[in-house]
């Protein structure tokens, strides 16, 4: 988590929750002071003070990702959870974790989960529902 939020402050961007325990993103980068999702990846360029090429080729070697797949990869986690934990509509999902365009959120999603959002939230919540029925109460001592 400290890396996490130094990460964001070098780049002068705040979280706007707690990084995901599993995978330790963010995947809503805001400006200070700022209610708007930006473009993050022309934030950091210009935070950074390097040149568009030159600061991806710099995250790429720190990261091992490209920036625009860092943000992507950031934003469908999210979306993951929204889509596993509520019947929000999907384009107010894809909004929420700054797409513009439902279906170029839809088209991502698919792409990198391998399934369309839609189907997704089908799947998990029945899991989740399923794994609530059989959770395990503390043992007494």
């Amino acid at each position: 988590f400290r890396l996490h939020t130094q990460a964001h402050a070098r780049a002068g961007m705040s979280c706007t929750h707690v990084p995901h325990p599993r995978y330790g993103l963010c995947p809503r980068l805001r400006s200070p002071g700022s209610d708007e999702i930006d473009n993050p990846v022309e934030r950091m360029v210009e935070r950074s003070g390097l040149g568009g090429r030159t600061f991806a080729r710099w995250f790429r070697s720190a990261t091992g990702y490209k920036p625009i797949d860092y943000v992507q990869a950031l934003r469908i986690e999210e979306a993951k959870q929204e889509l596993e934990r509520n019947q929000r509509p999907i384009r107010e999902i894809a909004l929420a974790v700054g797409y513009e365009d439902g279906s170029s959120f839809s088209r991502v999603f698919k792409k990198r989960v391998g399934l369309t959002p839609a189907a997704y939230r089908k799947k998990f919540q029945s899991l989740a529902a399923l794994a609530s029925t059989f959770a395990l109460e503390p043992a007494s001592p």
